[in-house]
């Protein structure tokens, strides 16, 4: 992944080499960060902190962050954020959260002219401050998204959202080694 980020040309990003510095730097947090969620999900016994229900298979050890996640104990209802604009992606955000919803979804790609450099960070405190929980997303045009720019950029754009605290990010099959490489 970090390979790739050199060669890309887009200039919505910072420069190549001190993104992949940071990127090196805070990889190694994603999985103490996947840890942590997994274990502030249970209750000393292994019970489900949200709902009292059991989960052998996290109880075992809740700190490995190959344990599954505990299941809700209803459906959660998530509704996709599709405005094609960063101000009304913003209200969107807002009337999402005051719709029930449970979790948004943070179609980026969708956005048009969206930079990361730019608009990441101000979509991702709007998100935070609706009090969902929310996934970003930037969908690769080759999946049916409307990501015009480059795979590593695309990339590097959802590992930066996860990096700045996003509880979720969606990458395609196809991609996920790219996604991790280098970790």
């Amino acid at each position: 992944m970090v390979d790739a980020l050199t060669a890309s040309s887009s200039s919505h990003l910072a420069p190549a080499a001190p993104l992949a510095a940071a990127l090196q730097q805070q990889q190694k947090q994603l999985s103490r960060r996947a840890r942590t969620l997994v274990a502030r999900s249970m209750n000393a016994d292994g019970t489900n902190a949200a709902n009292g229900q059991g989960n052998t298979a996290a109880s075992a050890d809740a700190a490995d962050a190959d344990a599954p996640l505990p299941l809700p104990d209803r459906c959660l209802v998530a509704v996709s954020c599709t405005s094609p604009d960063l101000p009304s992606f913003l209200a969107e955000i807002k009337e999402i959260a005051s719709s029930g919803a449970d979790l948004v979804e943070l179609r980026l790609d969708l956005i048009k002219d969206f930079s990361p450099s730019r608009d990441l960070d101000v979509v991702l405190d709007a998100a935070k401050k609706s009090g969902l929980q929310f996934v970003v997303t930037c969908r690769a045009a080759w999946e049916g998204g409307g990501w015009k720019g480059g795979e590593p950029e695309r990339l590097a754009t959802l590992k930066m959202a996860a990096l700045k605290g996003a509880p979720f990010v969606d990458v395609e099959y196809k991609a996920a080694h790219m996604f991790f490489a280098g970790e």
